[in-house]
């Protein structure tokens, strides 16, 4: 998965998430792309109605219309859809992100302890050379 695989939902989105209907049209589109009717039956709903949820997923950029010049126009998820419907892919990058995180962290932390070990280290060995000035002055 790139950087251009990762979505953004926005307002319009969420508002077309908010319905469970358009979510279960989501679902029957994440098998295969339909034509509206197809989708209409497969979900009982109305033409009418189906129309309106339609709309409302392609204005979101959840699904996009296809028009091949055929009589018939299908209807699929586009990129942002796909992650909605299959999110383990999304999931998984998140892990790794938080994992890479992690790690930079711990590594930054011990890296940090390191130096501080090191600054002590020196400090003890500037207090070992002031020590031994004025013992060497006076031999």
């Amino acid at each position: 998965m790139s950087i251009d695989d990762r979505i953004t939902l926005d307002r319009k989105a969420f508002k077309a998430l908010s319905s469970d209907r358009r979510v279960a049209i989501l679902k029957s589109l994440g098998r295969r792309r339909k034509m509206l009717a197809e989708l209409s039956s497969e979900l009982g709903m109305s033409p009418s109605t189906m129309k309106e949820h339609m709309d409302s997923l392609v204005g979101s950029g959840l699904v996009a219309k296809i028009d091949d010049g055929h009589k018939w126009k299908y209807y699929e998820l586009t990129r942002a859809g796909r992650n909605v419907v299959s999110p383990g892919e999304t999931r998984i990058w998140v892990i790794i992100g938080i994992s890479a995180f992690a790690l930079l962290l711990s590594g930054y932390g011990y890296l940090g302890g390191f130096e501080s070990r090191m600054m002590l280290g020196a400090a003890g060995v500037m207090n070992e050379v002031s020590k031994a000035a004025p013992e060497a002055a006076g031999a």
